[in-house]
C-alpha cells in the first residue's frame, strides 16, 4: 500500500511538470495526444464548493475545490455538458471563479483521490485537475488562446 501511494505521488509530481510543460513549451496537438490526459474542454464554473480532504501519509491537509462545470468545446475526451470537476489548488491558492470560464486539462480521479474527495465507486469517470500547470487556464487570456489555435473543438454529449 506505501509502495502504491508513493508511486501515485510520483504520478502526481510528473503530471504537474508535464501540463506545466504543456502551457508553453509543446504544440496543442502534443497536449492532446498525451496519455495521462484525460480530457480538454472549454467550461464555465456554475458551482463551486470548497473542501479540504487529506494527503496520504499523513501529511495534512490540502486545500480544493468541487465545481459544477457547464462544458461547452470539448477537444478531448468524453465529457457530459454539465459535469462535476475535483479541483486541487497549489501553493498559489489560485481558487476556481464563479461564473468564469476555463479552458480545463484534466486527468481521471485516482482511487486515492475519490477517497480523498469522498466520491463514491460508482461515480463513473471523475476528473481531476490542478491549480499548478495548465490544470485551469481563464479561457479569455491571450496565451490561452495562443495555445488552442486554430483546433477546433467539438460539443459535449
Amino acid at each position: 500500500m506505501l509502495r502504491r501511494i508513493a508511486m501515485i505521488l510520483a504520478l502526481l509530481t510528473v503530471l504537474s511538470h508535464t501540463s506545466r510543460a504543456a502551457c508553453g513549451s509543446i504544440s496543442f496537438e502534443q497536449l492532446l495526444a498525451h496519455p495521462d490526459v484525460a480530457a480538454v474542454f472549454r467550461a464555465t464554473v456554475v458551482h463551486v464548493r470548497s473542501v479540504t480532504y487529506p494527503l496520504p501519509e499523513g501529511l495534512g491537509p490540502a486545500a480544493g475545490q468541487v465545481a459544477t462545470l457547464h462544458v461547452t468545446t470539448l477537444w478531448k475526451g468524453d465529457v457530459a455538458r454539465d459535469t462535476v470537476l475535483y479541483f486541487g489548488l497549489g501553493e498559489s491558492q489560485r481558487q476556481l471563479e464563479l461564473r468564469q470560464e476555463y479552458l480545463f486539462i484534466a486527468m481521471p480521479l485516482s482511487e486515492v483521490g475519490r477517497r480523498q474527495f469522498g466520491v463514491a465507486a460508482d461515480v463513473d469517470q471523475p476528473l481531476r485537475a490542478n491549480e499548478f500547470g495548465c490544470g485551469a487556464m481563464p479561457f479569455d487570456r491571450p496565451s490561452t488562446q495562443q495555445l488552442i489555435g486554430i483546433v477546433p473543438g467539438r460539443p459535449p454529449r
